[in-house]
């Protein structure tokens, strides 16, 4: 046993048993043992472990901090800036903030997207979409939608193919339609302003009818003229001519008074 209480100076290496080695000219240490450091230890280069599976393993009580004092670590080619999370120029693709997480760039995701325990789901199979399992979902093979609330829309809807309404369409606005309007039921206009039965075509209007062109009925049994007012009965049984109220009588006039 060799105690020391001051300086060993060794010009030459230093070798214990071929466990310990200092080389002499540059420094270089070697360690075949565990090398077990209770102070801090500062390294000036680079750390470089030789094993094929190499661990670097924490064992205390509480947590493992790396930290560095130029403002980034570098992990391979993601570096960590604080709360930030990218790569040598661009080192802000991910920010981490409380209970929120923000990505400035693309996301690509190759599986199933599935947030709030199916309250979002996206389909990657074919690009599905279903919010709260079935109020909104969209199919992604053909398009087609379901709206199981109210559907609001501030501008103007277009619809290129046949829509089906499977209850009441209630329109608070002015309709345009460039196109036929067929109706297969009733018509009902304000409750009974304008109605249209169905099954045999008889309306009824509750006000004034203006019409501004020719009246024919049933192919010239009646006619009025829209230009004058003149009245053709029957293709000239009983007419009236507008212009001068000359009239014409084709069968027997009978006046009982």
């Amino acid at each position: 046993n060799t105690a020391i209480s001051g300086t060993l100076a060794v010009t030459d290496d230093f070798n214990v048993n071929s466990k310990f080695t200092v080389t002499a000219a540059s420094g270089d240490t070697s360690v075949a043992g565990t090398l077990g450091v209770t102070g801090i230890s500062t390294f000036a280069a680079e750390v470089k472990l030789a094993n094929d599976n190499a661990l670097v393993t924490h064992t205390g009580t509480t947590g493992m901090k790396i930290t560095s004092t130029s403002g980034y670590v570098d992990v391979e080619s993601v570096r960590f800036t604080g709360l930030s999370i990218g790569k040598d120029g661009d080192p802000n693709t991910i920010l981490l903030a409380n209970q929120q997480v923000t990505i400035t760039g693309k996301l690509d995701v190759t599986s199933d997207v599935d947030i709030g325990s199916a309250k979002f789901v996206v389909t990657a199979s074919d690009g599905s979409l279903a919010i709260a399992t079935d109020k909104f979902t969209v199919a992604g093979g053909s398009g087609n939608t379901a709206v199981a609330g109210t559907l609001g829309v501030g501008s103007t809807l277009a619809v290129t193919g046949a829509a089906t309404l499977s209850s009441t369409l209630t329109v608070t606005s002015a309709a345009t339609l460039s196109s036929t309007l067929g109706v297969t039921g009733n018509v009902n206009v304000n409750g009974g302003k304008l109605f249209v039965t169905a099954s045999n075509g008889n309306t009824a209007i509750a006000g004034t009818l203006g019409v501004t062109g020719d009246v024919t009925v049933n192919g010239g049994k009646l006619s009025v003229a829209a230009n004058d007012g003149s009245l053709n009965v029957n293709s000239g049984k009983f007419t009236v001519d507008g212009t001068n109220g000359n009239t014409a009588v084709a069968g027997t006039l009978g006046v009982t008074a």
